[in-house]
C-alpha cells in the first residue's frame, strides 16, 4: 500500500513538472525538415528518418528567443540563444508571394558532444496556401555551410521577427 501510494505520488510530480516546463516556453516556430545538405552533402534521407525539425521557441521567464535544431529519433539537439539583426519583407526571389527575410546570430551547445559555437543564421519564410514554406541557411564558425528545407502548418501565426 506504501509503495503503490508512492508511485502515486512520484507519478504526480513528474507530470506537475512537465507540464509546469511547458508553460514555462511559448513555441514560436516548429519547421519540419524534409531537405538537408551539409557542405554540399545531401543527408535529407537522415533528417527525414530522424523525424528532424528546428523549432523556435521563448523562455516565458526572460523572453529570451531560442532555437534548436533537433534530430528527434537521436535524440540530439544543438541548442541556444539567437539574436536578430536584419530582416527583409517580400524581397527577391519571392516577390509574388508574401515572404520574409530574417538574419540571426546563434550560439549553440550540442547535446550529445557538448561542444559549442556560434552561426550565422538566414531564414527565408514563405506564405504559401496553408503551409508555411522555409529555407534556413547555417554558416557555423567551424566552417560549415548547412541548408535546411522543409515546412510548418501556419499553427503559429505570423513571421518569426524578433522577441519582444
Amino acid at each position: 500500500m506504501i509503495k503503490s501510494r508512492f508511485i502515486l505520488l512520484t507519478f504526480i510530480l513528474f507530470a506537475i513538472s512537465l507540464l509546469k516546463s511547458q508553460e514555462q516556453q511559448k513555441t514560436i516556430l516548429l519547421f519540419y525538415i524534409t531537405e538537408a545538405n551539409i557542405n554540399g552533402v545531401d543527408f535529407s534521407e537522415d533528417y527525414i528518418n530522424n523525424e528532424a525539425y528546428i523549432t523556435f521557441y521563448m523562455n516565458i521567464d526572460d523572453s529570451v528567443l531560442t532555437m534548436a535544431n533537433v534530430l528527434s529519433l537521436n535524440k540530439s539537439q544543438s541548442y541556444g540563444f539567437i539574436k536578430p539583426y536584419a530582416k527583409i519583407v517580400n524581397d527577391e526571389p519571392y516577390e509574388s508571394i508574401p515572404s520574409l527575410r530574417s538574419y540571426y546570430k546563434w550560439a549553440y551547445i550540442n547535446s550529445y558532444d557538448s561542444i559549442t559555437g556560434s552561426a550565422h543564421i538566414e531564414l527565408i519564410q514563405i506564405f504559401k496556401e496553408e503551409k508555411k514554406y522555409l529555407i534556413l541557411k547555417m554558416y557555423t564558425d567551424k566552417y560549415e555551410v548547412c541548408v535546411y528545407k522543409g515546412y510548418s502548418y501556419d499553427m503559429f501565426a505570423g513571421y518569426i521577427t524578433e522577441t519582444k
